[in-house]
């Protein structure tokens, strides 16, 4: 639900709209709410009556979020279009890595898990670093692979050579 302040303090602003539950103790005698802070957080708050609850909050309109897209790999490899609801699925897929704001960013990434896949079918093992401290030298990395005659250039640039 979604309630309008009709109050200001320290956590709030008067007109305030904010997500809040609202629940009521047994036969109605107090009113609960537990109110969404701007700055992160919940308050409680408790009313005796429901004319001290409405001194103090009001429904607010709905006005309808429109829901934020954003592109994600199924099990089959494709890019797929969704809407962020804020729904486990969504967090999940952010927990994972699997949350791209654009269809090219999810795209590329399906690429670079291409590219990781064929390293690893001809043989790719990362053996370590070599970390030289002089002047102009970089790290380099030593990996090995099975099949010789495979050139991993292009491979490993495109996991490894850095964003465009």
């Amino acid at each position: 639900m979604r309630l309008e302040t009709k109050f200001q303090d320290e956590d709030f602003v008067l007109g305030e709209v904010v997500k809040a539950k609202v629940t009521t103790y047994y036969d109605g005698d107090k009113v609960v709410v537990m109110a969404d802070r701007a700055r992160g957080g919940v308050s409680r708050f408790e009313y005796n009556s429901i004319k001290d609850f409405t001194d103090h909050w009001e429904d607010a309109p709905d006005v309808p979020e429109e829901p934020k897209e954003y592109w994600y790999i199924d099990c089959y490899g494709m890019v797929i279009r969704s809407l962020a609801n804020g729904n486990e699925w969504d967090e999940r897929r952010k927990q994972i890595g699997n949350y791209f704001e654009t269809k090219e960013e999810a795209e590329k990434a399906v690429e670079k898990l291409k590219a990781w896949k064929r390293l690893r079918d001809k043989g790719f093992r990362f053996n370590g670093w070599i970390r030289e401290h002089k002047k102009g030298s970089a790290d380099v990395t030593i990996a090995s692979f099975i099949d010789e005659d495979y050139d991993a250039t292009k491979d490993l640039d495109l996991l490894f050579g850095g964003e465009e």
